[in-house]
C-alpha cells in the first residue's frame, strides 16, 4: 500500500485531470468540493490528518465520472472498494 502522502499527492495529479484545484486552509470546516463560477475547487483544511482528507478527496472523486481517466491502480482500488460498501 502507498505512504499516505505519495497517495495524496496521486490524488492531486488525478484532480488535475478533472480541472479541479486543490486549495488548503485553517478553519472550522472539513473540506469538500466547492464552485466559484466556472472554476472547481477542493477546500482541504490543514488540521486534518492526511488520512482524512484523503477520505474527503475519494469521497468526491466518486461523485464525478472518474473511470475514464488514467489514474493509478491503488486509487482505482480505493474508489471501487469503496463504492462496494
Amino acid at each position: 500500500m502507498m505512504q499516505s502522502a505519495e497517495l495524496l499527492k496521486e490524488i492531486e495529479k488525478l484532480l488535475k485531470q478533472l480541472s479541479i484545484e486543490i486549495k488548503y486552509g485553517k478553519g472550522y470546516f472539513e473540506g469538500g468540493l466547492y464552485r466559484y463560477r466556472e472554476n472547481k475547487n477542493i477546500y482541504l483544511n490543514r488540521a486534518n490528518s492526511e488520512e482524512y482528507n484523503i477520505e474527503i478527496l475519494l469521497a468526491e472523486i466518486k461523485k464525478m465520472d472518474w473511470q475514464s481517466l488514467e489514474c493509478n491502480p491503488a486509487i482505482k482500488e480505493l474508489l471501487t472498494k469503496s463504492d462496494q460498501n
